[in-house]
């Protein structure tokens, strides 16, 4: 079982920042940071083990991800230095995000230097480290901005909403490969507790009994797809979503949809058209079709879906809800209602 928890004391911190040079290559043409860069970026060496370091080392605040005993994942906060600067600001390319930081920088909280050890990714670590990282802000009533480069980063951060301020602000240092995305959760926008929300949701989620797998899974083939993707248990709850089943229901984001049922957006006989076809899906063990008429959530206006729904089985062949996909016939059924009311008056 994985725990997270702060980190107390340096040998700690050294094996966190054993585990970044680790992960991150340092030394083998993965990370090409000079010699000279602001954040005194460098390797030492202590009892033969190499450490990635730097001059926020010691003065952050440290999570680690442990299974057990061993350090599998960490991350970091850091704060105003003593000049009352981000380590962000040490670099001259930063500049394009200074106006934002005037605004904020008394009461913020700057995310780095996250690793999670390569026999232990894919496991929702770096979730856990958010979340870990999102309540120690909230605590302290502070924001948290982050500069990632990562795709994967930005996919999961994109998943669970994380603000996006700028995408491809700025670039650290010239040989870095690729510029980073500036995120910002703002404490008093309340952005901060609907980060935790979302992460408390995700984990809830990947922690199903025997699904968690199942889950994820469906979580990254549904982005590929261009058309509408949805999934539910077996009680109604919707577990996932993609941007094209978001888009057509009209909500603004995942928070709105994920974690609820389909009484909570919609008037109660559309809910209830609904979810009576998904309990004959999952009584029948059978795929099968139903044109549904939904509210959309932000204009009101009236639109019609065909959707096509299919029993969702975990790895023991037991039905755990259901996966549906949608196409929009909005037109089509205007038209036949059209051609109807013609002929009648023929």
């Amino acid at each position: 079982m994985i725990t997270t928890r702060a980190l107390k004391t340096k040998h700690e911190i050294d094996n966190a920042c054993a585990l970044l040079y680790e992960v991150h290559n340092i030394g083998k043409g993965a990370w090409d940071f000079s010699p000279d860069n602001p954040s005194m970026l460098r390797v030492e060496t202590k009892k033969r083990v190499k450490l990635l370091v730097d001059r926020f080392t010691y003065s952050a605040v440290w999570f680690g991800a442990f299974d057990g005993d061993l350090l599998v994942g960490c991350t970091r906060l850091t704060a105003l230095d003593e000049n009352s600067k981000f380590e962000v600001e040490g670099y001259v390319s930063s500049e394009i995000i200074a106006p934002y930081l005037l605004v904020h920088r008394n009461k913020c909280f700057e995310s780095t230097r996250t690793a999670v050890s390569r026999e232990y990714s894919g496991r929702g670590i770096v979730k856990t480290l958010l979340l870990a990282a999102f309540k120690y802000c909230e605590r302290h009533q502070h924001s948290l901005m982050a500069f990632v480069s990562n795709s994967y980063l930005k996919s999961l951060l994109k998943d669970i909403e994380f603000p996006l301020i700028v995408e491809h602000a700025f670039k650290y240092e010239p040989q870095d490969p690729s510029p980073v995305n500036f995120y910002f959760a703002s404490y008093d926008k309340a952005e901060v507790a609907n980060m935790i929300k979302h992460l408390k949701l995700s984990q809830k989620i990947s922690n199903l009994d025997g699904n968690s797998a199942i889950f994820n899974a469906l979580n990254l083939a549904a982005q590929l797809i261009p058309i509408p993707v949805y999934w539910h248990d077996i009680t109604g709850v919707v577990l996932g979503l993609n941007e094209y089943c978001i888009n057509g229901m009209g909500a603004k984001t995942k928070g709105d949809i994920i974690g609820k049922t389909p009484y909570d957006f919609y008037p109660y006989e559309i809910a209830e058209h609904i979810l009576s076809h998904h309990q004959k899906v999952i009584d029948s063990g059978e795929i099968l079709t139903q044109d549904e008429e939904i509210r959309d959530i932000t204009t009101g206006e009236t639109k019609v879906f065909r959707n096509i729904k299919a029993p969702l089985y975990n790895s023991t062949g037991e039905i755990i809800g259901i996966i549906g996909t949608a196409m929009e016939v909005t037109l089509e059924k205007e038209a036949g209602q059209t051609h109807i009311k013609c002929h009648l008056r023929a």
